[in-house]
């Protein structure tokens, strides 16, 4: 009987640890995106079975085995990016939590931290501005962010308030914040999407819009490659458990015989 739960104990980490290393890998591999926020992973052990052993002597003992480890949550870390000096007029990055509002063809609103944005072909008389996936810059009413096509650049205060051209009036970008930023759901791309359990979004005035800058991964790459040699090992020690139990079974097997 403890052979076998030592199976599944074993294979319950392997399985487990094997997704821990891909949370890692997927870190790092996203080490050099733009605003990424990488991901941490929480094990814990799983519930144990209490044995009762009998000796001749009429004495008992008790004794638990575990059942492995599982991941009991995994988080996206939302701490801040270093922020690096751009060249771009319209490269915007976040100081603080927050996100900015974005909308996609379909009418569908996203959010970011940021990124490079650029403005969009003339037509009728404005363009538009886009981040990199072509969605558009949201002003606090939910609607598309439209310039005067004559305007080239323009200027964005702390308040993520768009001043253009002569004119003395703004265009206020929607910024927003989230009781739960952990229930968004990511759609690549430093994108994010709101759900039930990330709350709805609310007006943010508390963070500060960086203009002409970018926000970095927030992945410390000595951190993440301490993480990935434990997980290594601890799925290299399971592998090894189970092929010693699997001897051990081979064996009991023959002396039976």
């Amino acid at each position: 009987m403890c052979m076998i739960q030592g199976f599944y104990t074993a294979g319950t980490a392997l399985r487990y640890r094997q997704k821990g290393l891909n949370i890692v890998s997927n870190n790092i591999a996203n080490v050099n995106t733009k605003g990424y926020k990488k991901n941490r992973a929480s094990f814990e052990d799983a519930l144990y079975s209490t044995y009762l052993k009998e000796y001749p002597d009429g004495a008992n003992t008790h004794y638990d085995i575990g059942c492995g480890s599982y991941i009991n949550n995994i988080e996206r870390d939302f701490s801040q990016g270093d922020l690096v000096e751009s060249e771009g007029n319209l490269d915007i990055a976040l100081s603080g939590d927050g996100f900015i509002g974005v909308i996609d063809d379909q009418g569908d609103r996203l959010y970011t931290r940021g990124g490079s944005f650029s403005f969009t072909p003339a037509s009728r008389g404005y363009k538009y501005i886009v981040n990199e996936n072509g969605y558009f810059l949201s002003d606090y009413r939910g609607n598309k962010v439209k310039i005067r096509d004559e305007i080239n650049e323009v200027n964005i205060n702390d308040k993520g308030e768009i001043h253009y051209g002569d004119s003395r009036k703004s265009i206020r970008m929607n910024l927003v914040s989230f009781q739960n930023p952990n229930g968004l759901v990511t759609k690549g791309s430093g994108l994010y999407v709101e759900t039930p359990f990330s709350g709805r979004p609310e007006k943010n005035e508390d963070v500060n819009v960086r203009q002409g800058f970018l926000e970095l991964s927030n992945v410390d790459t000595a951190n993440e490659m301490v993480g990935l040699i434990k997980n290594q090992r601890i799925f290299s020690m399971n592998s090894k458990v189970i092929q010693t139990i699997d001897e051990m079974q081979a064996l009991a097997n023959k002396l039976r015989r």
